[in-house]
Protein backbone atom coordinates (compact mmCIF):
# COMPACT_ATOMS: atom_id res chain seq x y z
CA UNK A 1 0.00 0.00 0.00
CA UNK A 2 1.39 3.50 -1.10
CA UNK A 3 2.05 5.73 2.00
CA UNK A 4 -0.84 8.89 1.32
CA UNK A 5 2.60 11.59 2.19
CA UNK A 6 5.25 10.08 0.16
CA UNK A 7 4.44 12.38 -2.93
CA UNK A 8 4.72 15.47 -0.56
CA UNK A 9 7.66 14.33 0.33
CA UNK A 10 9.06 13.63 -3.15
CA UNK A 11 7.67 17.00 -4.10
CA UNK A 12 9.51 19.09 -1.32
CA UNK A 13 12.53 17.23 -2.06
CA UNK A 14 12.35 18.38 -5.83
CA UNK A 15 11.43 22.17 -4.75
CA UNK A 16 14.76 22.07 -2.45
CA UNK A 17 16.95 20.84 -5.10
CA UNK A 18 15.66 22.98 -7.42
CA UNK A 19 16.39 25.72 -4.89
CA UNK A 20 19.93 24.22 -4.33
CA UNK A 21 20.65 24.04 -8.19
CA UNK A 22 19.21 28.00 -8.53
CA UNK A 23 21.29 29.06 -5.85
CA UNK A 24 24.75 27.68 -7.03
CA UNK A 25 23.68 29.05 -10.58
CA UNK A 26 23.09 32.19 -9.19
CA UNK A 27 26.86 31.77 -7.49
CA UNK A 28 28.15 30.68 -10.60
CA UNK A 29 26.83 33.77 -12.70
CA UNK A 30 28.31 35.97 -10.24
CA UNK A 31 31.27 34.99 -10.72
CA UNK A 32 31.36 34.59 -14.08
CA UNK A 33 30.58 38.43 -14.40
CA UNK A 34 33.55 39.07 -11.85
CA UNK A 35 36.12 36.93 -14.03
CA UNK A 36 34.98 38.96 -16.75
CA UNK A 37 34.90 42.56 -14.89
CA UNK A 38 38.58 41.96 -14.08
CA UNK A 39 39.43 40.48 -18.03
CA UNK A 40 38.27 44.03 -18.70
CA UNK A 41 40.50 46.41 -16.20
CA UNK A 42 43.25 44.48 -17.45
CA UNK A 43 42.89 45.45 -20.77
CA UNK A 44 41.92 48.81 -20.21
CA UNK A 45 45.37 49.25 -17.81
CA UNK A 46 46.54 47.27 -20.84
CA UNK A 47 46.10 49.84 -23.55
CA UNK A 48 46.67 52.84 -21.27
CA UNK A 49 50.16 51.30 -21.26
CA UNK A 50 50.59 51.14 -24.49
CA UNK A 51 49.27 54.63 -24.76
CA UNK A 52 51.90 55.93 -22.36
CA UNK A 53 54.45 54.27 -24.10
CA UNK A 54 53.62 55.34 -27.46
CA UNK A 55 53.57 58.73 -26.38
CA UNK A 56 56.90 58.60 -24.79
CA UNK A 57 58.46 57.27 -28.17
CA UNK A 58 56.85 60.58 -29.85
CA UNK A 59 55.58 57.92 -32.56
CA UNK A 60 59.47 56.65 -33.30
CA UNK A 61 61.04 53.61 -32.96
CA UNK A 62 62.29 52.91 -29.34
CA UNK A 63 66.02 52.54 -29.28
CA UNK A 64 67.36 49.72 -27.95
CA UNK A 65 69.69 50.85 -25.35
CA UNK A 66 72.43 47.96 -24.41
CA UNK A 67 73.42 47.51 -21.16
CA UNK A 68 76.54 47.71 -19.54
CA UNK A 69 78.55 44.23 -19.08
CA UNK A 70 78.05 42.52 -16.03
CA UNK A 71 81.95 42.90 -15.24
CA UNK A 72 81.40 46.89 -14.60
CA UNK A 73 78.38 46.37 -12.37
CA UNK A 74 79.22 46.68 -8.42
CA UNK A 75 78.75 43.29 -6.75
CA UNK A 76 76.63 43.17 -3.72
CA UNK A 77 76.99 40.84 -0.95
CA UNK A 78 73.50 40.93 -0.13
CA UNK A 79 70.13 39.31 -2.31
CA UNK A 80 67.36 42.71 -2.22
CA UNK A 81 64.77 41.47 0.11
CA UNK A 82 61.88 40.35 -2.00
CA UNK A 83 58.32 41.52 -1.09
CA UNK A 84 56.17 38.84 0.08
CA UNK A 85 52.52 38.55 -1.72
CA UNK A 86 49.81 40.15 0.36
CA UNK A 87 47.33 37.90 1.31
CA UNK A 88 43.80 38.54 2.32
CA UNK A 89 42.37 37.89 5.84
CA UNK A 90 39.89 34.84 4.73
CA UNK A 91 36.88 35.28 7.26
CA UNK A 92 34.22 32.54 7.99
CA UNK A 93 30.95 32.41 5.80
CA UNK A 94 28.17 33.98 8.19
CA UNK A 95 25.43 31.57 8.91
CA UNK A 96 21.81 31.03 6.29
CA UNK A 97 19.55 33.94 6.92
CA UNK A 98 16.27 32.52 7.08
CA UNK A 99 14.33 35.86 6.61
CA UNK A 100 14.31 36.32 10.54
CA UNK A 101 13.43 40.23 11.09
CA UNK A 102 16.09 39.58 14.70
CA UNK A 103 19.02 38.96 13.16
CA UNK A 104 19.05 40.64 9.69
CA UNK A 105 21.09 43.50 10.70
CA UNK A 106 23.85 41.19 12.55
CA UNK A 107 23.77 39.23 8.64
CA UNK A 108 24.32 42.46 6.90
CA UNK A 109 27.00 43.61 9.26
CA UNK A 110 29.23 40.46 8.45
CA UNK A 111 28.43 40.27 5.31
CA UNK A 112 29.70 44.01 4.98
CA UNK A 113 33.04 42.91 6.92
CA UNK A 114 33.47 40.12 4.82
CA UNK A 115 33.28 42.59 1.42
CA UNK A 116 35.55 45.27 3.08
CA UNK A 117 38.07 42.63 4.46
CA UNK A 118 38.11 40.40 1.12
CA UNK A 119 37.57 43.07 -1.78
CA UNK A 120 39.60 40.96 -4.38
CA UNK A 121 37.40 38.54 -4.09
CA UNK A 122 34.33 40.05 -4.45
CA UNK A 123 35.44 42.96 -7.62
CA UNK A 124 31.96 44.18 -8.33
CA UNK A 125 28.69 44.61 -6.42
CA UNK A 126 26.69 41.87 -8.62
CA UNK A 127 29.42 39.50 -6.50
CA UNK A 128 28.70 40.58 -3.48
CA UNK A 129 24.73 40.16 -4.27
CA UNK A 130 25.70 36.75 -5.95
CA UNK A 131 27.35 35.91 -2.37
CA UNK A 132 24.45 37.67 -0.05
CA UNK A 133 22.06 35.23 -2.59
CA UNK A 134 23.79 32.01 -1.85
CA UNK A 135 23.43 32.85 1.76
CA UNK A 136 20.22 33.09 2.28
CA UNK A 137 17.57 30.59 3.12
CA UNK A 138 13.75 29.73 3.56
CA UNK A 139 11.79 32.67 2.56
CA UNK A 140 14.96 35.10 2.24
CA UNK A 141 15.80 33.02 -0.75
CA UNK A 142 12.66 32.29 -2.49
CA UNK A 143 12.35 35.85 -2.51
CA UNK A 144 16.32 36.91 -3.58
CA UNK A 145 15.58 34.28 -6.70
CA UNK A 146 12.78 36.09 -7.86
CA UNK A 147 14.26 39.07 -7.78
CA UNK A 148 17.52 38.07 -9.19
CA UNK A 149 15.56 36.26 -12.03
CA UNK A 150 12.79 39.06 -12.66
CA UNK A 151 14.40 42.41 -11.13
CA UNK A 152 18.12 42.22 -12.95
CA UNK A 153 18.27 46.66 -12.18
CA UNK A 154 18.12 45.72 -8.02
CA UNK A 155 20.50 42.93 -8.55
CA UNK A 156 22.78 45.64 -10.60
CA UNK A 157 23.44 47.68 -7.70
CA UNK A 158 24.43 46.25 -4.08
CA UNK A 159 23.27 49.24 -2.19
CA UNK A 160 19.30 48.94 -4.13
CA UNK A 161 19.71 45.17 -3.14
CA UNK A 162 19.97 45.25 0.81
CA UNK A 163 17.51 48.54 0.51
CA UNK A 164 14.81 46.10 -1.00
CA UNK A 165 15.94 43.19 1.65
CA UNK A 166 14.95 45.80 4.67
CA UNK A 167 11.77 46.64 3.06
CA UNK A 168 10.80 42.65 3.06
CA UNK A 169 12.37 41.39 5.65
CA UNK A 170 13.91 43.58 8.47
CA UNK A 171 10.99 45.22 10.82
CA UNK A 172 11.30 48.41 11.60
CA UNK A 173 12.70 49.01 15.03
CA UNK A 174 11.59 52.87 16.38
CA UNK A 175 13.54 54.42 19.53
CA UNK A 176 9.83 54.66 21.48
CA UNK A 177 10.15 50.47 20.71
CA UNK A 178 13.92 50.64 22.26
CA UNK A 179 12.82 52.73 25.09
CA UNK A 180 10.09 50.55 25.88
CA UNK A 181 11.92 47.18 26.12
CA UNK A 182 14.70 48.91 28.20
CA UNK A 183 11.75 50.17 31.37
CA UNK A 184 10.93 46.77 31.22
CA UNK A 185 13.91 44.81 31.04
CA UNK A 186 15.48 43.03 34.23
CA UNK A 187 18.64 40.93 35.26
CA UNK A 188 15.95 38.09 37.03
CA UNK A 189 18.25 35.25 37.75
CA UNK A 190 21.17 36.43 35.07
CA UNK A 191 24.76 37.57 35.60
CA UNK A 192 25.15 41.88 35.36
CA UNK A 193 27.56 40.65 32.75
CA UNK A 194 24.58 38.90 30.51
CA UNK A 195 22.16 41.38 31.52
CA UNK A 196 24.38 44.13 30.62
CA UNK A 197 24.95 42.94 26.88
CA UNK A 198 21.23 43.38 26.56
CA UNK A 199 20.83 46.75 28.45
CA UNK A 200 23.52 48.37 26.10
CA UNK A 201 21.82 46.58 22.72
CA UNK A 202 18.42 48.81 23.78
CA UNK A 203 20.65 51.42 25.23
CA UNK A 204 21.75 52.48 21.34
CA UNK A 205 18.89 52.25 19.65
CA UNK A 206 16.95 54.29 22.48
CA UNK A 207 19.55 56.69 22.06
CA UNK A 208 18.98 58.24 25.62
CA UNK A 209 21.83 59.96 27.69
CA UNK A 210 24.05 58.75 29.77
CA UNK A 211 22.68 60.29 33.26
CA UNK A 212 19.23 58.46 32.39
CA UNK A 213 20.83 54.92 31.79
CA UNK A 214 23.05 55.42 34.52
CA UNK A 215 20.46 55.87 36.97
CA UNK A 216 18.43 53.30 35.08
CA UNK A 217 20.58 50.47 35.06
CA UNK A 218 21.26 51.25 39.12
CA UNK A 219 17.76 50.59 39.99
CA UNK A 220 17.26 47.13 38.28
CA UNK A 221 20.01 45.65 39.89
CA UNK A 222 19.67 42.62 42.71
CA UNK A 223 19.34 44.23 46.16
CA UNK A 224 22.02 42.28 47.56
CA UNK A 225 24.32 44.66 44.85
CA UNK A 226 22.42 48.03 46.06
CA UNK A 227 23.58 46.93 49.32
CA UNK A 228 27.35 46.95 48.73
CA UNK A 229 26.97 49.83 46.32
CA UNK A 230 25.45 52.15 49.35
CA UNK A 231 29.02 51.55 51.38
CA UNK A 232 30.99 52.52 47.98
CA UNK A 233 31.84 55.67 46.68
CA UNK A 234 29.97 55.41 43.07
CA UNK A 235 31.73 56.41 40.01
CA UNK A 236 30.28 59.37 37.92
CA UNK A 237 30.34 57.28 34.06
CA UNK A 238 28.26 55.06 32.97
CA UNK A 239 30.66 52.44 31.83
CA UNK A 240 32.79 52.63 35.42
CA UNK A 241 29.12 52.06 36.95
CA UNK A 242 28.30 48.88 34.81
CA UNK A 243 32.25 47.61 35.61
CA UNK A 244 32.12 48.05 39.22
CA UNK A 245 28.69 46.44 39.52
CA UNK A 246 29.89 43.73 37.38
CA UNK A 247 32.99 42.93 39.91
CA UNK A 248 30.78 42.85 42.67
CA UNK A 249 28.06 40.52 41.03
CA UNK A 250 31.08 38.08 40.71
CA UNK A 251 32.29 38.50 44.07
CA UNK A 252 28.53 37.78 45.51
CA UNK A 253 28.05 34.49 43.76
CA UNK A 254 31.89 33.59 44.25
CA UNK A 255 30.94 33.82 48.19
CA UNK A 256 27.57 32.48 47.83
CA UNK A 257 29.28 29.12 46.26
CA UNK A 258 31.81 28.91 48.76
CA UNK A 259 29.32 28.66 51.66
CA UNK A 260 27.32 26.15 49.64
CA UNK A 261 30.78 24.76 49.39
CA UNK A 262 31.19 24.46 53.35
CA UNK A 263 27.98 23.47 53.98
CA UNK A 264 28.12 20.78 52.22
CA UNK A 265 31.10 18.91 53.41
CA UNK A 266 29.59 19.45 56.98
CA UNK A 267 26.41 18.18 56.42
CA UNK A 268 28.28 15.09 54.72
CA UNK A 269 31.06 14.92 57.68
CA UNK A 270 27.88 14.49 60.11
CA UNK A 271 25.75 12.21 58.67
CA UNK A 272 28.85 9.93 57.19
CA UNK A 273 28.37 5.89 58.12
CA UNK A 274 31.03 4.08 59.44
CA UNK A 275 33.45 2.57 57.04
CA UNK A 276 32.90 -0.73 57.94
CA UNK A 277 30.58 -2.58 60.62
CA UNK A 278 33.42 -2.88 62.85
CA UNK A 279 34.74 0.79 63.00
CA UNK A 280 33.23 3.53 65.65
CA UNK A 281 31.04 6.42 64.06
CA UNK A 282 33.24 9.50 63.99
CA UNK A 283 31.93 12.66 66.17
CA UNK A 284 33.18 16.22 66.72
CA UNK A 285 32.82 15.86 70.31
CA UNK A 286 34.84 14.04 72.56
CA UNK A 287 32.85 10.25 73.56
CA UNK A 288 31.96 9.12 76.50
CA UNK A 289 34.11 5.56 76.57
CA UNK A 290 31.62 3.00 76.59
CA UNK A 291 31.29 0.27 79.89
CA UNK A 292 32.20 -3.03 77.65
CA UNK A 293 35.37 -1.55 76.44
CA UNK A 294 36.12 -0.50 79.64
CA UNK A 295 36.05 -3.71 81.11
CA UNK A 296 38.03 -5.28 78.67
CA UNK A 297 40.45 -2.39 79.55
CA UNK A 298 41.11 -3.04 83.36
CA UNK A 299 38.09 -4.23 85.78
CA UNK A 300 39.66 -2.13 88.52
CA UNK A 301 38.95 0.86 86.45
CA UNK A 302 35.71 -0.49 85.53
CA UNK A 303 34.79 -0.63 89.32
CA UNK A 304 36.19 1.86 89.99
CA UNK A 305 33.90 4.19 87.63
CA UNK A 306 30.77 2.50 88.51
CA UNK A 307 30.90 1.20 92.05
CA UNK A 308 28.53 -0.78 92.99
CA UNK A 309 26.67 0.12 96.90
CA UNK A 310 27.05 -3.46 97.78
CA UNK A 311 30.27 -3.65 97.63
CA UNK A 312 31.08 -0.79 99.70
CA UNK A 313 29.07 -2.50 102.28
CA UNK A 314 30.34 -5.96 102.15
CA UNK A 315 33.52 -5.94 104.63
CA UNK A 316 33.71 -10.02 104.00
CA UNK A 317 36.26 -9.82 101.31
CA UNK A 318 39.78 -9.93 101.79
CA UNK A 319 42.11 -7.15 99.61
CA UNK A 320 43.71 -10.52 97.76
CA UNK A 321 39.85 -12.30 97.26
CA UNK A 322 38.94 -8.68 95.76
CA UNK A 323 41.79 -8.56 93.56
CA UNK A 324 41.39 -12.31 92.47
CA UNK A 325 37.91 -11.77 91.69
CA UNK A 326 38.42 -8.67 89.61
CA UNK A 327 41.49 -9.93 86.97
CA UNK A 328 39.43 -13.21 86.91
CA UNK A 329 36.34 -11.55 85.78
CA UNK A 330 34.23 -12.98 88.68
CA UNK A 331 31.47 -11.46 90.72
CA UNK A 332 32.25 -9.21 93.59
CA UNK A 333 28.94 -10.23 94.88
CA UNK A 334 28.32 -13.94 94.70
CA UNK A 335 31.89 -14.64 93.14
CA UNK A 336 30.89 -16.85 90.04
CA UNK A 337 32.43 -16.60 86.94
CA UNK A 338 30.70 -15.45 83.70
CA UNK A 339 29.36 -12.28 84.90
CA UNK A 340 30.01 -8.63 86.58
CA UNK A 341 28.32 -7.83 89.89
CA UNK A 342 25.87 -4.61 87.83
CA UNK A 343 24.13 -7.92 86.35
CA UNK A 344 24.29 -10.43 89.22
CA UNK A 345 20.87 -12.19 89.39
CA UNK A 346 21.72 -13.18 93.27
CA UNK A 347 22.14 -9.45 94.31
CA UNK A 348 19.19 -8.41 92.69
CA UNK A 349 16.77 -10.92 94.28
CA UNK A 350 18.76 -9.94 98.05
CA UNK A 351 17.76 -6.58 96.92
CA UNK A 352 14.43 -6.95 97.19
Amino acid sequence: MTDPAHPDQLRNAISSQRASIGRYEILLRGLMEGVQTLAERHAQALDMLLEQFRGSSGGQPATVVTPPPLSNLPVSSTAPPSTPPSRELQLPPPECFNGEPSTCRAFLAQCALIFEIQPSSFPSDRSKIAYLITRLSVRALNWATAVWEQQPVICSSLEGFVEELRKVVDAPFSRKEAARKLIHLQQDARTVTDYAVDFHTLAAESAWNPEVLFDMFLHVVLEEVKDELAARLLPTDFDSLIALIIRIDGQLRERRMERKFDFTHTSRDSTTPPSHPGSPRRSRGREHPRFPDLLRESPRRAEALFPEPMQLDRAGLSPAERQHRISTRSCLYYGTFGHFVSSCQVKDQAHR
